[in-house]
């Protein structure tokens, strides 16, 4: 966008310094040279001018495209780390979740083998229903 303001501005003010008025062309028409060099230094003048002008008009739109890309790529980066931040929150909860079920999960299973030692009745140190190739 910069080199585009700055092309069109050159543009604009080599026209406007190389552009005569009707009343320059008539003037070196009709062989009155010094009419058409007054005519000629008050076309240069406001030619100038305009010149002047599109290229401050350049600058300013310029100047804008550098603060609104400055602003783009401030929110962009402000949008990546809540990106981040929300990435991180959502992985730290699943990782909580899955310890949480496993911890319930080893927690049912130690109750269960806990009620079946209690409906048993069986006496962990009794070797009579062990065969005697396993007692050792």
């Amino acid at each position: 966008m910069l080199k585009r303001n700055a092309i069109l501005a050159t543009l604009v003010a080599a026209l406007a310094v190389t552009a005569c008025s009707k009343k320059t062309e008539e003037a070196a028409a009709n062989g009155q040279p010094e009419a058409a060099a007054s005519a000629a230094g008050q076309d240069i003048k406001n030619n100038t001018a305009s010149a002047v002008d599109a290229t401050a008009d350049a600058g300013q739109a310029a100047a804008s495209a550098v603060t609104t890309g400055a602003v783009v790529a401030q929110g962009a980066a402000i949008n990546a780390t809540e990106a981040v931040a929300n990435g991180a929150a959502k992985a730290t909860e699943n990782v909580a979740s899955a310890v949480a079920t496993g911890a319930n999960k080893v927690a049912d299973g130690a109750q269960a083998v806990a009620n079946d030692a209690a409906n048993s009745h069986t006496d962990i140190q009794s070797t009579s229903n062990i065969p005697e190739k396993q007692k050792y």
